[in-house]
């Protein structure tokens, strides 16, 4: 399934007239601005406090549009692009109001991708009190998927405390990869020989 920020089927126009702007075409621009106007609106209007300060919002934006056109190579979805220029501008003008990050954006971000695919979502409950620690390991030993333009994001659904939240230790999504094991017995899931998994009591505070 496939997940974007962009309008029904506008993406490729949107492209063409951006390459036409970074020509020097003026009259492109006002095309453009007038396209993307009410879409960056209805971004802003998610988290400022009303209507007159989304349209305050899209005016700023499309100032900033105008400057950074140029920075536009047409890697990734023109959509996806114009929200993280939108959320830039609002986490630096306007950091009262935190821009809420889409996956597909935020991947793009990273992977620059013609589409961005959503592999699969799922819910993982654990009760308060719960004794029993979750094994620290990888995501990418346990999907089926190749190559580094693919990301694992997670994303807590109720507050938790510090000492019971999820930990990260950074690097080690470039492997060396570990070997997947079952959560219920910790088997082996793979006849692969990797290395068997670290055990991680905690990250180091800094």
């Amino acid at each position: 399934m496939e997940i974007a920020v962009t309008g029904p089927g506008d993406d490729d126009e949107l492209t063409a007239l951006a390459g036409r702007v970074r020509g020097g075409n003026a009259a492109a621009f006002d095309e453009l601005a007038r396209r993307v106007r009410d879409r960056v609106r209805q971004w802003a209007r998610r988290v400022v406090a009303d209507d007159d300060d989304a349209e305050d919002v899209a005016q700023l934006v499309l100032v900033q549009l105008h400057q950074r056109i140029g920075e536009f190579e047409g890697r990734s979805r023109f959509a996806t692009w114009l929200y993280r220029v939108t959320g830039q501008y609002m986490d630096m003008n306007d950091p009262a109001h935190p821009w809420p990050a889409y996956p597909d954006a935020t991947a793009a971000f990273y992977a620059n991708p013609e589409a961005v695919a959503l592999y699969h979502d799922h819910v993982l409950v654990k009760e308060p009190g719960t004794r029993q620690r979750t094994p620290w390991h990888q995501d990418q030993p346990y999907y089926n998927v190749d190559g580094v333009q693919n990301a694992s994001m997670w994303f807590p659904v109720d507050p938790v405390d510090r000492s019971a939240t999820l930990e990260f230790i950074a690097g080690t999504h470039r492997g060396p990869w570990y070997m997947p094991t079952s959560s219920s017995n910790r088997r082996p899931l793979t006849s692969m020989r990797w290395q068997e998994p670290v055990t991680v009591r905690s990250a180091p505070q800094n």
